[in-house]
Order: C-alpha cells, then sequence, then structure tokens
C-alpha cells in the first residue's frame, strides 16, 4: 500500500511539474501554472518521504546498498507484552567471529542465508550467538519423537542409543531405556521410532526440511562454536585499542601547541582584512 501510494504521489506531482507539456501554457494564467508545480514539487518529496520512513521503520535501508565485506544483516528477535517481534538490524563481522551492532554483540556461528548479496543471521534478544534455522527443527523433531525435555535427558538417552546393537531386536532394547517409557506406551510414537532405521536411531539422525539430515553430534559441534568463550578476549583487545589510540593522539609531537592553530590562523585572516581596508581607504 505504501509503495503504490508512492507511485501515485511521484506521478501526480510529475505531472504538475510537467503540466505545460500536456496543456500549452499560453492558454493557463502564469498564476495557476505556477500553483501547479509548487503542488508538483510538494507532491514528489511528499511520496519519497511516506516511502523512506517506512524503509526506515522496516529495517531494510541498508539492503538497498551494495553489500559491502563484513556486513551483515540480522533478523533479530525481541521478547515483549505483545509477543515476539522481529526487526532488522545492521552489524559488522568483527574479530573473533563476532557480529557487533548498537548495543548488542553476538557469536556467529556460520548459520544464516545470503539474500541479494547480503548475508542474514537471525538472533534473539536473550541468546548471546545466531540461531542456524537447522538446529531449531533439528531440536523440535528429536523432542517430539524422542520425549525429551532439557539438554541433560538429551545427553544421557544419546549415550545409551549410540551403544544399541543392532544385531538385536530394536524394540527390545528401546524398551529398556528409562527415558523412552512413555514413547513406547504410545502406539502411534512407538511405530514412529520403531520405523526409524537403527544406524539414524544410535546417531539422533533427522532429515530436516533443507534435505540435509543433520545428527546429534552435529549439533555437539554447533554448541561448541556457539559458547562465547572467547567475548572477553574480544573486549580486552578492543579496549586495548582504544587505550592505544588514545595515548598515541596525546603523546603525538606539537600536540600542545596544535590546539592554537585555529585561533593563530583566524588572527592572521583577521589581520590580512584589516590591511586590506586600511590600504583601500575603508577606514
Amino acid at each position: 500500500m505504501i509503495f503504490v501510494l508512492f507511485i501515485i504521489l511521484v506521478m501526480i506531482g510529475t505531472f504538475f511539474l510537467g503540466i505545460d507539456l500536456f496543456i500549452p501554457a499560453a492558454t493557463m494564467p502564469q498564476m495557476m501554472l505556477f500553483s501547479f508545480r509548487i503542488m508538483g514539487l510538494a507532491f514528489v518529496p511528499i511520496g519519497v518521504f511516506l516511502l523512506g520512513v517506512r524503509l526506515k521503520t522496516l529495517g531494510i535501508l541498508g539492503m538497498v546498498g551494495i553489500p559491502k565485506p563484513g556486513d551483515v544483516q540480522l533478523i533479530h528477535q525481541r521478547r515483549g507484552k505483545s509477543g515476539y517481534n522481529a526487526k532488522i538490524l545492521k552489524g559488522r563481522l568483527e574479530d573473533l567471529e563476532h557480529i557487533v551492532t548498537r548495543n548488542k554483540i553476538f557469536k556467529d556461528t556460520g548459520g544464516g542465508f545470503r539474500l541479494a548479496g547480503h548475508d542474514f543471521r537471525t538472533t534473539h534478544e536473550v541468546i548471546c550467538h545466531d540461531i542456524p534455522d537447522w538446529a531449531g527443527q533439528w531440536c523440535y523433531q528429536i523432542k517430539k519423537k524422542y520425549g525429551v525435555q532439557n539438554r541433560r535427558e538429551l545427553d544421557r538417552l544419546y549415550n545409551q542409543l549410540k551403544n544399541l546393537d543392532t544385531s538385536q531386536d530394536a524394540e527390545e532394547q528401546l524398551r529398556r531405556i528409562p527415558e523412552l517409557k512413555d514413547i513406547m506406551n504410545d502406539p502411534k510414537k512407538c511405530q514412529d521410532l520403531l520405523d526409524t532405521r537403527m544406524g539414524d536411531i544410535k546417531q539422533m539422525a533427522e532429515l530436516l526440511f533443507d534435505g540435509i539430515t543433520h545428527h546429534k553430534e552435529e549439533l555437539d559441534e554447533w554448541i561448541i562454536t556457539a559458547a562465547p568463550n572467547d567475548l572477553d578476549t574480544w573486549v580486552d583487545q578492543r579496549f586495548t585499542r582504544k587505550m592505544m589510540q588514545m595515548k598515541s593522539y596525546s603523546q603525538a609531537p606539537g600536540s600542545e601547541w596544535v590546539k592554537w592553530v585555529p585561533w593563530l590562523v583566524m588572527m592572521m585572516i583577521g589581520g590580512a582584512v584589516a590591511m586590506q581596508m586600511l590600504g583601500s581607504g575603508g577606514i
């Protein structure tokens, strides 16, 4: 709707600006012609302003420009009374694989996607790293299939599943696992689990929406990568660099008299002007 309104306003403004191309100017009073052009000059900026405000609100102004190396667009989710509100933030990839945006720092784990040459990541207000789509989908599928509720149950179950013997009966072995008691007592969920290959059960492998099979070890590797253990190192490096810059500036040669240079230049200009006026008889 905003884009359509922008097009309409620009078209009307352009028509009024070039109205003498459609109606001979000699047949219109000059005041009327002047009024039409003023209206045209008003309609075009209004349309551009409305579109610009909308683009700014959506946060997609950064996508209009040419992609730059290191720039990252963040689809950031915030928590609020009305539910999860998302907005697009412009970030910058810095040292130690950190994405820095206004008042926020996230660990880059390599997820996301590319759109029109721009790198996109999904972030959340209460999580200090980006979130690949496959990780969230894998956790959802595993929770639904195996009935685990937290990371502790997941690790405990995986340690038992990976020791299953492929030469023995799968159902009998699965029923001996305490974490699968509720699943095995549900006929539908039990059948869904038994229809899964034993090799996939041992690895907790799931074929997700992207057509790629992800497993438990891959999630563990992602969790290790996502842990912000080097955040302190990044902060120390940034603080040290700032201190060195300040020290270099304060100890620069001649830094004491440099502050007087603008005043000296102004005095020289004033003196030159006064000499010119005296020489030309202005006083």
